[in-house]
Order: structure tokens, then sequence, then C-alpha cells
């Protein structure tokens, strides 16, 4: 079970995050279209940011846990779970597990729309019967 701490960091990061990412959408969506760029620079944004700030952890800054936690799966967690998959293939890929990194970014993002279109369409279909 993790700390209350451990909790609380996640949680006031996600909020902040989810903030941040409306805000985003919002301040972009007019300038933009109807091409949902906007998604795109947040997804950006947030990868960058988790490549720097992971590397800043593991080079320069020595910050808790708790800290770390709340920045990372707390507020960019929130902003874009696209930042949490980049992490994830690159530390497959840091371990030089290059087939494992491959085969879960095609799994993730198959998965993720295959279950989204199932969903949608399936609702669609029992709706209209």
């Amino acid at each position: 079970m993790p700390s209350i701490g451990m909790m609380v960091a996640v949680a006031s990061g996600g909020a902040i995050g989810t903030l941040a990412r409306y805000l985003t959408l919002i301040a972009f969506k007019p300038l933009l279209g109807k091409f949902p760029i906007e998604t795109i620079i947040v997804n950006f944004f947030g990868c960058f940011l988790m490549g720097l700030l992971i590397e800043l952890f593991s080079l320069k800054l020595n910050v808790s846990q708790e800290l770390k936690t709340f920045l990372t799966v707390g507020i960019l967690g929130g902003y874009t779970t696209f930042s949490s998959f980049a992490l994830d293939v690159a530390s497959l890929s840091e371990k030089n597990q290059f087939f494992d990194a491959f085969i879960y970014a095609l799994l993730s993002i198959s998965l993720a729309l295959l279950g989204f279109f199932t969903a949608m369409y399936g609702l669609r279909f029992f709706f209209k019967a």
C-alpha cells in the first residue's frame, strides 16, 4: 500500500496536470481549426518534460521520491499519459530490450484504439437496436 504522502503527491499533481491539459487544449483549439494539433502539442510537450525530468533526476537533482512522483506520475500523468508511455518505452530501450519496447508500443497504441472503437461502435449498435 502506498503511503499517504505518495497518494497526495499523485492526486494533487494529477489535478494540476489535468487543469494544465485543459487550458492548453483551449488555448490552441481556436488557432488551428479542425485538425487536433492541440493533442499532439500536449503529448509532445508532456513527453519532452518527462524526458527532461527523468534525466535531471538521474544526473543532477537529488529530490525525494514524493517530489519525483508528484512531478512525473502526478502532473505529467494528469497532463498526458503519453509521457508515461514514452518513459516505459525508453526504460525498456535503456535495458536493450528493443523488441519488448517495440511490442509494448505496438500493443499500447493498437489495443487503446481497439478498445475505444469497440466500445464506441458496440454502443452505437446496442442503442440502435
